[in-house]
């Protein structure tokens, strides 16, 4: 390959992680949109709390079991064709869902979409990823595709959010967001099956069964998963640092919503790149990965023994950033791990199910935990109780963490003794 190609080359791969990257920010925000227009989507499709709050969890129970499964696909299928099938399928659901159709429908699009942005999207998209970097550039790749889609997830939800204010009808504004977020996704689908090239065959394992049985047999997937659990359980924690501040600490809403905003979306545009590419500088992700775990135990462990006190609202909203930049800074490189543990290509899609399966599993239990804490002890503590879970979270994630990197750093000493 001449130095044009090369160029050439490089550019490609560029604009391809740019693509997953729009397509990755925009494919969640579909289903996640209550988060922004509660009130007005409850209103516009005529349902009560616990209706709605079904809605969702048909979205998170059909994303739970779909992971692995669909790991499975993506050593089958090329992920051109999984991406652009998952991104234009959720893309015509969101316009048909700007209908507002019955309560059946509502669930019946939510259990859909949890199939199309998980069973074939999640796998496919983090593999496409994978294979795009190769060895040397995994950090990079995984780290600046973290930072990309928080950018651009964070300019899509302003957009959206002004396209809902300039009408004076609340369903209106609602239903062109919608269309804007669905126009958003669907885009995605051809920009993936343009600029995509269809994968290499890989002769996988014959069976599903097979898969699962050396995907479970494995202590290498099992460390990823546990590596993951320990990021995203933290990070589900993290989401009420916000309360805490109005309710505990007297900081006002707007100021802890401005805040609240910067560690969620700002942490996860730098520290996302930031990590994954000094592990590919460093030589060695999985001691990045070490790293940024104790930063993240020791910020929590702070917290955690922080006084109640107003005069330290301004210290914690700091420790807040800190905590937050950790996370990403970890998420940034955690699913570089296939990669350095070695995991067989021919069935690195069915690890990467696996691992999301149990790192993803939070959402399934860990808001109903924590908010059954929230009102069983009132105020401060309360709040301590979650701050004490996500310090033993972070314990556990450096301990898994340093195992993995010891275990990496011996196989390569063994490698360069040979």
């Amino acid at each position: 390959m001449n130095f044009f190609s090369m160029i050439m080359n490089d550019k490609t791969r560029y604009l391809r992680l740019c693509i997953l990257a729009w397509g990755s920010g925009f494919i969640y925000l579909l289903p996640y949109i209550r988060y922004t227009f509660y009130d007005p989507l409850q209103k516009a499709l005529g349902l009560d709390h616990t209706a709605f709050g079904v809605s969702m969890s048909a979205y998170g129970l059909c994303a739970l079991v779909t992971y692995w499964p669909g790991g499975w696909l993506a050593d089958r299928i090329s992920a051109r064709k999984l991406l652009s099938f998952s991104y234009l399928s959720t893309g015509l659901l969101g316009f048909y869902f700007a209908t507002y159709p019955s309560y059946v429908m509502t669930i019946i699009i939510h259990g859909a979409w949890g199939i199309c942005t998980t069973l074939t999207f999640w796998a496919a998209f983090i593999r496409a990823t994978k294979d795009m970097a190769g060895a040397a550039e995994q950090g990079k790749f995984f780290g600046l595709l973290e930072g990309i889609r928080g950018l651009v997830s964070t300019i899509a939800s302003f957009v959206v959010v002004a396209i809902f204010a300039k009408f004076a009808a609340e369903q209106d504004g609602l239903t062109w967001s919608l269309y804007f977020i669905s126009a958003g996704t669907v885009s995605a689908s051809f920009l993936t099956w343009f600029f995509f090239e269809d994968s290499k065959e890989l002769e996988p394992s014959p069976s599903l069964v097979q898969d699962i049985i050396l995907t479970i047999k494995s202590p290498l997937v099992w460390a990823v998963a546990v590596i993951v659990f320990c990021c995203y359980s933290v990070m589900a924690l993290g989401s009420y640092m916000t309360p805490y501040l109005t309710e505990v600490m007297g900081i006002s809403v707007a100021s802890a919503a401005f805040w609240a905003t910067f560690w969620t979306y700002g942490c996860q545009f730098l520290a996302g790149p930031v990590g994954g590419i000094i592990g590919d500088r460093v030589g060695s992700r999985p001691n990045v990965l070490f790293v940024a775990y104790i930063l993240l135990l020791a910020t929590a462990v702070f917290i955690y023994l922080s006084p109640v006190d107003t005069s330290w609202a301004q210290i914690l909203i700091f420790m807040f950033i800190a905590l937050f930049a950790a996370m990403y800074a970890i998420r940034g490189v955690y699913f570089t791990l296939i990669e350095d543990l070695k995991i067989p290509s021919t069935t690195s899609g069915a690890a990467i199910g696996f691992a999301s399966v149990i790192g993803f599993a939070p959402d399934a239990f860990m808001y109903t935990w924590a908010g059954n804490i929230l009102d069983t002890h009132k105020g401060a503590e309360g709040y301590r109780i979650l701050f004490g879970a996500s310090t033993a979270l972070s314990a556990m994630g450096v301990l898994v963490s340093g195992i993995v990197a010891y275990y990496v750093y011996k196989k390569r000493v063994t490698a360069n003794v040979r």
